[in-house]
């Protein structure tokens, strides 16, 4: 049974780090990895309201249904319980998923910002950003909640590893 898994959590929580490390390890051709920031960039006309952010989950969701290999990571924000909950009706029709909270204080993602977002949102530069001036909805019910302070890459992955194949899957 294929999989798909969301990370979600603030700008900076380690989403696509991990994301990243989790295709380093189990290979390429078993794991695709969509892209919030990637797949915004493809996704012309798209803002940060919640109406488009709920279109751009919606859009990797089925990106993630298109892809072929065996395990899909979605790395998003993705803020809003409304919006996630829509993602995993798309998914799951077809392959079983997991939300996967990445629970990153917000201190520690605007020190681990390169590119000064957080900065800009602080001082009015950037509307509607996530942690600032928008709301991150904390998920009622993740499959597994991961702090990116408290653990190692390699900790992270084995709990995902875990989460991923320690539970029988029935096909759908």
């Amino acid at each position: 049974m294929k999989r798909v898994l969301l990370l979600s959590g603030l700008s900076g929580a380690g989403k696509t780090t991990l994301a990243l490390a989790l295709q380093d390890y189990l290979g390429p051709l078993l794991v695709a990895i969509v892209d919030g920031d990637l797949m915004r960039k493809k996704a012309s006309g798209l803002g940060f309201s919640k109406k488009d952010r709920f279109e751009n989950l919606h859009r990797m969701a089925i990106e993630a249904l298109q892809s072929e290999s065996e395990i899909c990571i979605v790395a998003s924000i993705a803020p809003f319980n409304d919006a996630r909950a829509h993602f995993f009706r798309i998914v799951e029709e077809k392959k079983t998923a997991a939300l996967i909270y990445i629970n990153t204080p917000l201190k520690v993602c605007e020190s681990r910002d390169p590119k000064g977002l957080y900065e800009k949102a602080r001082c009015g530069e950037i509307e509607q950003f996530t942690g600032i001036s928008d709301p991150y909805e904390i998920p009622p019910y993740p499959n597994l909640v991961i702090d990116t302070t408290t653990l190692s890459i390699k900790e992270c992955i084995d709990k995902i590893l875990l989460e991923l194949f320690s539970k029988p899957v029935e096909e759908k």
